[in-house]
C-alpha cells in the first residue's frame, strides 16, 4: 500500500524534520472519483429538472384565446321566446321572398264584402319560420367560433411538437383537451338549433291533429243533435184525439 508522506523544513533547524500527515493515496483517488460521480448526477439532475419545467412557469397562449372562447355566449334563441314572438300578421304576409303566396288580413266576399281574419289563429304558423331565422343566426355564429377553435388547435398542436420541457406539453395537452371539448360543445348548439325548428313543426303538426280530432267531434254530435231533432219531428204524434160530444153541455 502506497502512503503519502509531507514533510516540512523549518528554518535555522535544517537538520529537523517534521512529518505532519500521512495519506492513503487510494483513498484519496477514491474520494476524487466519488466528487466526479456526484457532480455527474448533480448535472443530470439539473438536465432533468430543465425538461420536466416549472409548471408555474408556462403561460400558454392557446390558453388565453380558449378563455375568451369559453366565455362568449351563443346567439341562439329558446323555443319559448320564439312562440312568444310569433305574430300572426307576419304568418299570413309571410311569401319566403315569393315562394309562398301571402294571405290576405281580410276575407272579401263575391260582392266585395270583407271580413277580417282572425289572426292569432295563424300565430303558429309564424313560429316556424322565426326558428329557421334563429337557426340561421346560429348556423353562421359558430361557423366562425368553430373555425377558430379549430385554428387554434392546430397551433396548439404544433407547440406540442416543439416543446422541450414536459410541463409545457401537460399543459398543452390540457389546452388541446379543452379545445376539442369546446369544438363538441358548438356542435351541439348547432343541433340544438336546428332542434327548436323540428320542435315547433312537431308541435304544429301535433296541434293540426288535434284541431281536426275537435272537428271530427263536433261534426258528429252536430250531426247527433240533428239527426235527434229530425226524428223528434218525423215522429207522429200518438196522443188520442178527444173529439167533444155535441150533446154534452158546453162549461
Amino acid at each position: 500500500m502506497k502512503t503519502l508522506v509531507l514533510v516540512f523544513s523549518f528554518a535555522g533547524l535544517p537538520a529537523l524534520h517534521s512529518q505532519v500527515a500521512v495519506f492513503d493515496a487510494s483513498v484519496f483517488g477514491q474520494v476524487i472519483k466519488d466528487v466526479q460521480i456526484a457532480t455527474d448526477q448533480l448535472q443530470e439532475l439539473q438536465g432533468l429538472v430543465e425538461r420536466l419545467g416549472d409548471p408555474g412557469d408556462v403561460q400558454l397562449q392557446p390558453a388565453v384565446a380558449l378563455m375568451r372562447s369559453l366565455g362568449r355566449l351563443g346567439v341562439g334563441v329558446g323555443l319559448d321566446d320564439l312562440q312568444e314572438a310569433a305574430s300572426g300578421t307576419d304568418a299570413v304576409l309571410y311569401h319566403a321572398h315569393g315562394l309562398y303566396m301571402p294571405v290576405q288580413k281580410v276575407i272579401t266576399t263575391a260582392d266585395g264584402t270583407e271580413f277580417p281574419r282572425d289572426l292569432d289563429v295563424y300565430r303558429k304558423f309564424d313560429a316556424i319560420p322565426r326558428a329557421r331565422s334563429a337557426m340561421e343566426d346560429v348556423m353562421a355564429d359558430t361557423a366562425k367560433r368553430r373555425q377558430r377553435i379549430r385554428d387554434q388547435m392546430l397551433v396548439t398542436t404544433a407547440q406540442v411538437q416543439i416543446s422541450d420541457n414536459f410541463a409545457e406539453i401537460a399543459k398543452l395537452h390540457a389546452v388541446l383537451t379543452a379545445q376539442g371539448a369546446e369544438l363538441a360543445a358548438i356542435d351541439r348548439e348547432r343541433d340544438a338549433a336546428i332542434d327548436r325548428v323540428l320542435a315547433q313543426q312537431i308541435e304544429n303538426s301535433t296541434d293540426a291533429a288535434k284541431q281536426e280530432v275537435a272537428r271530427r267531434e263536433e261534426r258528429m254530435v252536430d250531426f247527433q243533435v240533428a239527426t235527434q231533432k229530425l226524428a223528434e219531428f218525423l215522429t207522429p204524434d200518438t196522443t188520442p184525439v178527444q173529439i167533444p160530444d155535441p150533446n154534452q153541455p158546453r162549461l
